[in-house]
């Protein structure tokens, strides 16, 4: 892909920005993202921590202990992508 077509989400079947690629990026320091990407990563790490939080409020809510964790663990990794996110908006 030439860099005029390149896209910033890189939204093509199998080829998805993954919070790992941007933590990556943002330890190396190759990451200085542009205000409209920064502003989606902004809201895509928002929209996370609200998941993570709204998650973790259902952790002793559900029906067996084998939901709990899994609700536990689902809340964990969201608050992961949310710190990658947000790390990168900022950056």
């Amino acid at each position: 892909m030439s860099e005029s077509n390149a896209s910033a989400t890189r939204i093509t079947p199998g080829n998805a920005l993954r919070p790992e690629d941007i933590a990556l990026e943002v330890r190396t320091g190759l990451a200085k993202p542009t205000e409209d990407v920064a502003e989606y990563a902004l809201r895509l790490g928002d929209d996370a921590l609200i998941l993570a939080q709204r998650l973790g409020h259902w952790i002793s809510r559900g029906p067996e202990l084998e939901e709990d964790v899994a609700l536990g663990n689902i809340a964990l990794d969201q608050l992961g992508h949310a710190r990658s996110f947000l790390t990168y908006a900022g950056g």
